[in-house]
């Protein structure tokens, strides 16, 4: 794992400076750690972090009374730098500073993993050193989308992300165990495990075309007639946690253990996605059967007795209203298995269709099938 951490000014014995350091060195024994800076280090402090740590430093000076212009100039150093150590994560450090809010949007654009640790920056006594004159207009213009929109953030103790909570820009906070030399270890754990987080609740941002075509692959082998051939992607070079994430957000891994079954697969143990920690994410789609969600629905044009036909049109309505965009893999494959191996009447079901002005969306629905399963044309309702 490589961290790219950012802090404006490294020198002096400042709280934040040596919170930081502590950070550095912490994730130095297990990581690949880079170190941005905008102001001078010290010559025995980079010789230190270098020849001891092994951390790659990053500098770049920004000249008082330049203006405005500095930061773009800033930016595009930004930019180049973390495309040359492609970090998979910008650990953020700091509160007030416009450098920060430029490389943690700059690393947000680039689709990057984004923690922003303010460092007591955001504490109410903080807040009310100059409010109306300075802290407002800073908070207004970069400072809570630096926070709201970053990953996560990492507080040095409770008190910090109760302050954050408090102000209602993020609920994604981690907290840091106290900072000494005896417990160096469980601050290592503890970022770890805080990057890993961040990491697996972001793993669409790495997602390869492979790994999500190893995924589509399988499921079609695991529905797929004995004589049917599915291509499925070697596994080399791809990583099996991202897909095992995949799999479990469309609500698949089953099919996916299935299909590499029937495909003479050995898939990698030992990762349950369901159990390893992930933020919460809004626009998750729901792992819900949409044969179950349809139930409810009314189908009063069809006699209670032709019970395929009814169950029909209640999936065909309840994936109109769903959304093809929030339906999972597993509700395509319900949809699948309707078409293909459902024996219902096509007139009936068509005509019901047809009077909830839903043919247009049936069609869809077949092509789709027929472009993610190669659903034949004779399994159609409307051809």
């Amino acid at each position: 794992m490589t961290i790219l951490h950012y802090i404006s000014d490294l020198n002096g014995s400042t709280t934040m400076s040596n919170a930081v350091l502590r950070m550095i060195v912490a994730t130095s024994k297990v990581m690949d750690v880079h170190l941005l800076t905008s102001s001078p280090l010290q010559g025995s402090l980079v010789t230190n972090l270098r020849e001891r740590y092994g951390v790659t430093i990053h500098q770049v000076e920004m000249k008082d009374g330049a203006g405005p212009f500095q930061y773009v100039e800033f930016n595009k150093y930004v930019r180049a730098r973390i495309e040359t150590c492609r970090p998979h994560i910008v650990h953020v450090h700091g509160a007030w500073d416009l450098k920060a809010a430029i490389v943690q949007r700059c690393a947000r654009r680039m689709k990057l993993v984004t923690i922003v640790s303010p460092h007591r920056g955001l504490a109410p006594e903080i807040l009310e050193i100059d409010f109306w004159k300075s802290r407002l207009w800073k908070m207004l213009l970069y400072q809570a989308q630096m926070v709201s929109r970053s990953t996560a953030v990492v507080a040095v103790n409770e008190k910090e992300r109760d302050d954050i909570m408090g102000l209602g820009l993020k609920k994604r906070i981690e907290v840091l165990p106290e900072m000494t030399e005896q417990n160096a270890g469980e601050l290592t754990a503890a970022l770890t495990e805080s990057y890993r987080k961040a990491l697996d609740s972001s793993y669409r941002l790495f997602l390869l075309d492979n790994e999500k075509k190893f995924l589509d692959a399988t499921v079609r082998m695991a529905i797929a007639d004995e004589d049917v051939k599915t291509d499925i992607p070697s596994l080399g070079g791809l990583s099996f946690r991202r897909i095992s994430f995949l799999a479990y957000d469309e609500d698949a891994t089953e099919l996916m253990k299935l299909g590499a079954q029937k495909a003479d697969i050995v898939l990698p143990q030992g990762i349950e996605a369901a159990a390893l920690p992930r933020y919460k994410n809004k626009k998750a789609k729901k792992l819900l059967s949409l044969e179950e969600m349809s139930k409810t629905i009314e189908v009063r044009r069809i006699e209670e007795s032709q019970t395929e036909e009814r169950r029909a049109v209640q999936m065909i309505v309840q994936a109109q209203a769903m959304g093809t965009k929030r339906m999972t893999l597993r509700n395509w494959v319900e949809l699948y298995d309707l078409f293909r191996n459902r024996d219902f009447n096509e007139d009936i079901v068509g005509k019901e269709l047809r009077q909830r002005r839903l043919k247009r969306f049936t069609k869809k629905l077949q092509k789709s099938l027929k472009s993610r399963f190669e659903l034949k044309e004779g399994y159609v309702i409307f051809q």
